[in-house]
């Protein structure tokens, strides 16, 4: 016997397993009635169900607790049965009268037994019976006690009645038909006995007793839900899901009420996509419809247009390929199709703004004619405008849907109908930037980079956002923050002025912000929304405490009337009780004290799973009503969670009577475990950052108030006063009263700021870094200052110099770093040089410590490692022990010395097989390798075995890049799409995690993300090109020519507009597009055109030269000396003759000014073509100006003449030449008033003078001797 139970137990395992069920128990409880009523009328002994209690899961369970469990659906059935000894039984069992037990259990056998009633199968008549007789006998009570039981009831006994719907028309006990279940509920709710000659057919109710009111729709909506999600197979789902055609038979026009759509069409929109419920929900959809149609108005008309932007994609990703078998429609797609009909092409004219608004539907055959009418509605609607309005609708629409709308958008980017380029002859930036002609469209794309990065088809969008970002480009090149155009500014709160409640515990400034509660309204209603039923609990349960304070309900007049209207819903009023019950009800979540180190620990666990179990802990601390109504929700969303920590924290801050204690525990968690060095998880650190300077506003706003120089109390950015008395009250406060008083820091915390500013610099926020230090020096030196100069024999940075160097270096500011870099350690002059771009200085001192520091005391020289509490960790302090030789190496590469570069690192790979297994090593071995076009090159390394390897900085782009060009070189398509698409996603996914404070970090990837754009147009000219079309910025899988292609110039032409556009949004910043420069001209070669390719040389040289680059300028002029040199004599083109004159220019800029003005006289004796010819006479001439080599009648006649004579031939230079002779003139003329100004021309002057008395004089003795003569 025992050896046959467990086999039936291993088979209802494997049944459970199959239908998708967690455990026996859970597929059970769905059969619960069905067996139960199956067993008594068997009339099986329920002794003999106590003995398998263990099958439905009560495995240690006493009889008691189990018969508790059955007794909503075993009694009713009992008593149809008429089985007293039964009922007696359980009587005993449960240790209760039998008259309790009836009383008890009276919503669940009365709903069952009415349903019964008005049913078709046989036990209707001994319902009729139970109900008349049998209930009133066995529960002891007269009619008027039942029926004062169903009025006080009726809720339960609609939700009981809810709960027993059956998709079968002739359905068995104790399931019930739709229209049973809606005239049950009807005569249930108008009226039990009354409704005889009622029409049967209208099942709508009157409902004079309010049963139906909104909120109480949603808790049956909830109920549902809930037995929904319980459902594992779809088989019990579509029973419950019907559930819902019986609520809105029974609702009629209700159930246009906005919070009740709402939640239908959310719980439908969940199960559509399931196909064995496609069907079912497209009835519900339906029927939601047509009680819309019947009842139109602006109001109705408003909040289905609203719906339409959610149910539309949700229909649409149902009639998507992969959601199809085989490709070929079925019923269930008819309906959806037909539906979606209803809602697009004959939908009531008053909806067509909404509909004009959706998304551009797929180029499916299904979806011809709802896309042709999408089409004709959206013709006045510009691609700009609908990728804007695509962008606002991103965050809602489902993951499949976004992603094809995203490559929808992504052709328009191609084709240029979203991003227009301006003119770029024009060379100014603010007419070809789109950031200053449209920063509308840059601000949705920048919104997307942020979206994409939390979004589950993330890998295959950022791909496609990356030529988004690409085409937007930067704004200004010497911004020093990155600010993105139209931000959404806060929210500001006009809030109705008024005392507050005595069971708001606010304290009068530490409390919530009215801009984070109303941005937590806005979180609670998408919540309201969310796939988990226990969420769409929380969030209920949440609404209703925090609306029942005046604080919250007054915050829902910020809201449109729609959103009010939702969630007005969960709001009865002010209800000090239901806020008293409801934090009670909090206690069930436990809370994980704070002195525990593993709340703290982010290693081993999810961002989210640590961040709501830590917030929550934290807001048990607090006093703030509304804080503590949140904690159940911050334990499941880490979106309230990270809205909330801020608030939290300064709330307890603000808590002068427990924060001394408290304040020293955070402080050491945050300091020892967050702010670490060895906590990766960079999303932790920045959260906390953020959030200390939330807390640090509130310091700095209290020093206000209490200024004596202060008539008006400055505004909180937290709780900003709005009567006169609290504004007075804040303006009197001592200094000693307020809570920031007794802080150590002005974040509160006791977190060294070091420390803090070390943690800011991980992160890239390098503002905050400066902050920091500079709060540190105040500290440490008692005034904003660096201290003194280090003089010492200590050939390293101090902590606070090397992170302010380190952040100084980050932003775009180029001269602070000479104001803080004022020793002469080896160490501050290497920073200077490397600003400075004086790389060949640089090499020399790197060569001095590589040769000089003993390989043991490598680590000294890590400026930013910090001692004391700051201390890096080892695995980084080894890192850093090579800084010396990659610094090396860097300059090695600025210099244009590849060669020596190679040899280099060849020797050490041969020497330290470690330097193989660091990031920023192979990451320089890579781009040397492009750079040089040695395409056999390959470093296998495993990185994600690295620390190092979990930095931002490294995202294998280089060896991408170098990977993408060879497989451009060899036309391996599948690695090269491989390899492109895997570096846009990283560079991408950068992005969205980097500060905006790190401009040049920011400028740099968006140049990276440019330059792979300029790869998949080379790729559609070199394999893949066909006369008839305009190369594209996407690779595809297509077949491509196994010949190369060499573009012409006419097909290059969209390549060099880019490139054109690059530079002048750069504004030629040679830290910039200097890496460009030396990708584009690999990018040439590769191609094949060499026309091109000399002219890019000699725009690099001109380039390079400008920045004091000179020995790359002078290796671009000798690789175009060099293929000019194989060329045909006749067939050299122009360019050469130019780069003669730029090698010229080069010699000058080098202070070798006879051989540039003897090259510049080379030039004109043998270049024949007229028209450039000025242009060298006239550098001649001014460089023989300067260096006074000529007299001014030589240089005029010579060669200024002879300019002006040449460009009189040319209208369009005749300007260019009457500037450089007006410049020509003024430096003669600066030179003249020099001379005269000048020690020596005052002393000429004097003994001109004093020779001229000398004169007089002889001459008067000479006149006055001859005088004497005569």
């Amino acid at each position: 016997m025992l050896l046959l139970r467990k086999l039936e137990y291993a088979l209802f395992d494997s049944i459970s397993r199959k239908l998708s069920y967690a455990s026996r128990s859970k597929y059970l409880d769905q059969l619960m009635g069905p067996i139960l009523f199956r067993w008594v009328a068997c009339e099986v002994s329920l002794v003999s169900l106590v003995k398998v209690q263990e099958m439905f899961g009560f495995d240690t369970a006493k009889p008691k607790e189990f018969i508790e469990h059955i007794c909503p659906w075993l009694l009713s059935f009992l008593i149809l049965r008429g089985d007293a000894a039964g009922l007696n039984w359980i009587s005993k069992t449960l240790l209760q009268p039998l008259s309790a037990v009836i009383k008890g259990y009276f919503v669940q056998i009365f709903g069952l037994c009415i349903a019964a009633k008005n049913g078709t199968g046989p036990e209707k008549d001994l319902a009729e019976t139970v109900l008349y007789e049998s209930l009133l006998q066995l529960g002891e009570i007269s009619e008027f006690e039942r029926d004062d039981l169903i009025r006080k009831h009726m809720v339960s006994i609609v939700g009981v009645l809810l709960t027993v719907s059956s998709t079968a028309r002739q359905s068995e006990l104790p399931y019930f038909s739709r229209e049973i279940l809606a005239r049950t509920i009807k005569q249930v709710v108008d009226g039990f006995m009354d409704t005889a000659d009622d029409d049967s057919a209208d099942t709508v109710v009157i409902d004079k007793v309010n049963i139906f009111r909104a909120d109480r729709v949603f808790k049956f909506l909830l109920a549902i839900h809930q037995q929904v999600t319980e459902a594992g197979h779809p088989r019990h789902m579509s029973h419950r899901l019907f559930a819902i055609e019986v609520l809105i038979d029974v609702l009629g026009h209700r159930v246009v009420h906005y919070s009740t759509c709402f939640y239908i069409i959310c719980i439908v929109g969940n199960y559509i996509w399931r196909q064995p419920l496609q069907g079912q929900c497209c009835n519900i959809l339906s029927k939601l419809l047509v009680a819309f149609n019947a009842n139109s108005s602006t109001e109705t008309v408003a909040v289905l247009g609203t719906q339409l932007q959610l149910l539309v994609p949700k229909l649409i990703t149902c009639c998507l390929p992969n959601d199809q078998e085989g490709g070929r429609l079925n019923g269930d797609l008819s309906k959806v199709l037909s539906l979606l009909r209803q809602l697009t092409v004959d939908a009531d004219p008053l909806l067509y703004d909404y509909i004009r608004d959706l998304e551009p539907l797929p180029g499916l055959d299904c979806l011809k004619d709802i896309k042709v009418f999408h089409a004709s509605l959206s013709d006045s609607y510009a691609s700009r405008d609908q990728f804007l309005k695509f962008v606002h609708r991103a965050p809602h629409l489902p993951a499949e849907l976004f992603l094809l709308s995203l490559r929808t958008h992504h052709k328009k980017l191609l084709s240029g109908e979203i991003i227009c380029r301006g003119d770029v002859s024009v060379g100014n930036a603010d007419t070809v930037s789109c950031w200053r002609s449209d920063p509308d469209v840059v601000s949705a794309v920048w919104t997307l980079v942020g979206l994409c990065s939390s979004s589950s088809v993330a890998n295959e969008a950022s791909s496609v956002l990356a030529d988004f970002i690409s085409r937007a480009g930067i704004s200004d090149a010497h911004q020093v923050i990155f600010d993105v155009p139209n931000l959404t500014q806060k929210h500001s709160l006009q809030l109705q002025s008024g005392s507050t409640s005595k069971e708001d515990k606010l304290c009068s400034d530490y409390g919530i912000s009215d801009d984070i509660l109303l941005d937590l309204l806005k979180l609670l209603k998408t919540y309201l929304s969310d796939g988990s039923v226990e969420i769409i609990e929380v969030t209920s349960r949440t609404l209703k405490g925090i609306l029942s304070t005046s604080k919250g309900l007054n915050s829902l007049q910020c809201l449109d009337s729609l959103d009010r209207s939702l969630l007005m819903v969960h709001s009865r009023g002010i209800n000090t009780q239901l806020v008293e019950q409801t934090l009670l009800g909090m206690d069930k979540y436990s809370t994980v004290p704070l002195e525990d180190s593993d709340i703290w620990q982010t290693d081993g666990q999810p961002y989210e799973q640590w961040l709501c179990t830590l917030v929550s802990s934290l807001i048990s601390h607090c006093d703030d009503i509304i804080l503590r109504l949140c904690r159940s929700l911050v334990f499941l969303k880490v979106e309230a969670a990270e809205l909330l920590l801020a608030s939290a924290l300064v709330n307890i801050a603000g808590n002068m009577d427990s924060n001394s204690g408290i304040c020293g525990l955070i402080s050491s968690k945050v300091e020892k475990i967050i702010f670490c060095d060895s906590n990766y998880m960079m999303k932790s650190v920045k959260l906390f950052l953020d959030a200390l300077n939330v807390v640090r506003s509130f310091y700095v706003t209290e020093r206000a108030r209490a200024s004596p120089y202060n008539t008006r109390a400055s505004p909180s950015p937290y709780n900003t006063p709005k009567d006169g008395s609290r504004s007075a009250r804040s303006k009197s406060r001592s200094p000693a009263a307020t809570p920031s008083s007794s802080w150590r820091k002005v974040y509160w915390l006791s977190v060294d700021y070091l420390v803090a500013a070390r943690a800011a610099q991980r992160c890239s926020c390098d503002f905050a870094t400066l902050m920091y230090v500079e709060l540190w020096c105040e500290e440490q030196f008692n005034k904003l200052d660096l201290g003194p100069p280090d003089f010492s024999q200590q050939e390293s940075l101090a902590p606070h110099i090397g992170l302010l160097v380190e952040a100084f270096t980050h932003i775009n500011e180029p001269d602070s770093i000479y104001g803080i870099t004022l020793a002469n350690e080896v160490a501050s002059q290497i920073i200077r040089y490397e600003h400075e771009g004086n790389w060949s200085s640089a090499l020399e001192y790197y060569d001095l410590l590589v040769r000089s520091t003993p390989k043991e005391n490598l680590a000294n020289f890590a400026g930013t490692v910090l001692t004391g509490p700051s201390v890096s960790s080892k695995a980084e302090e080894n890192l850093l022990n090579w800084k010396m030789h990659k610094g090396l190496m860097r300059s090695l590469q600025k210099t244009g010395c590849s060669h020596v570069l190679d040899i280099y690192s060849q020797g050490l790979t041969n020497q330290k097989a470690c330097l193989q297994q660091d990031s920023e090593f192979v990451d320089i071995q890579y781009e040397a390798a492009w750079r040089a076009g040695n395409w056999d090159f390959s470093f296998f390394v495993p990185y994600s075995s690295q620390p190092s390897s979990r930095s931002r900085d490294y995202c294998l782009f280089n060896e991408n890049l170098h990977s993408c060009l060879r497989a451009l070189q060899n036309g391996d398509s599948e690695q090269f799409q491989g390899k492109l698409s895997h570096s846009k996603m990283d560079l991408v996914l950068a992005l969205s995690n980097a500060s905006k404070e790190s401009t040049k970090y920011i400028h740099s990837t968006v140049l990276k993300l440019q330059m792979l754009d300029h790869l998949s147009m080379a790729w559609e000219l070199r394999w893949k090109f066909c006369p008839d079309q305009a190369p594209k910025s996407n690779v595809g899988t297509e077949e491509f020519n196994l010949v190369p292609a060499v573009p012409k110039r006419n097909q290059l032409e969209l390549l060099s507009k880019e490139w054109n556009f690059i530079l002048c949004q750069t504004e030629r910043n040679l830290d910039l597009f200097e890496p460009f420069l030396a990708f584009r001209r690999g990018l040439l070669k590769i191609l094949g055109s060499e026309e091109h390719l000399i002219e890019h040389l000699f725009q690099s040289a001109s380039a390079l030269r400008k920045g004091l680059r000179f020995s790359l300028a002078a290796a671009s002029l000798y690789e175009l000396k060099e293929l000019c040199c194989h060329r045909d004599q006749q067939t050299v083109p122009s360019t050469y003759f130019l780069s003669k004159l730029e090698e010229a220019k080069l010699l000058r800029a080098q202070g070798q000014h006879d051989m540039a003005i003897g090259l510049g006289k080379y030039i004109l004796k043998n270049h024949t073509d007229e028209r450039n010819k000025s242009d060298v006479y006239r550098l001649v001439g001014k460089w023989l100006a300067e260096t006074r080599s000529s007299n001014s009648r030589t240089i005029i006649e010579d060669y200024l003449n002879h300019s002006v004579a040449l460009d009189k031939k040319y209208m369009s230079r005749q300007c260019r030449t009457h500037f450089h002779l007006a410049h020509y003139t003024y430096n003669l003329f600066k030179s003249y008033e020099e001379r005269l100004s000048s020690n020596e021309w005052q002393a000429a002057l004097r003994l001109r003078k004093y020779k001229t008395k000398e004169l007089d004089t002889l001459l008067k003795r000479l006149k006055n001797s001859s005088k004497a003569r005569r």
